[in-house]
């Protein structure tokens, strides 16, 4: 652009244009700020639903394992032996036993 082949009417003519997509760019960045604050709020919300859910659906059927159990051994006539807790492991009246067992044979044997 050769200095003086454009009147000072064009120059601000086009500096206003220039600043007006300057502010619709400005205006299109904080539009596209909120959306993305908005999107990654809902992706903790869906998170925290999820985490949520799966709590509930894994284990809420902990809590009727117990009951379903003694209508089981009450039905079939067999008893879960005492201080057996869920899937097996030890109670702690059995780690205890254990323990005392375990001591009692090592200080027997020199």
């Amino acid at each position: 652009m050769p200095e003086g082949s454009e009147s000072e009417s064009e120059i601000f003519e086009r500096l206003d244009v220039l600043s007006d997509l300057i502010e619709e760019n400005i205006k299109l960045a904080h539009d596209t700020n909120r959306i993305v604050r908005d999107m990654r709020r809902t992706g903790r919300i869906a998170f925290w639903f999820k985490v949520i859910l799966w709590i509930i659906v894994l284990g809420l059927p902990l809590l009727f394992i117990g009951p379903i159990m003694q209508y089981f051994t009450a039905l079939t006539g067999y008893s879960i032996p005492a201080g057996t807790s869920a899937f097996g492991i030890p109670s702690s009246t059995q780690i205890q036993q254990a323990v005392t067992e375990f001591k009692a044979k090592n200080t027997a044997t020199p």
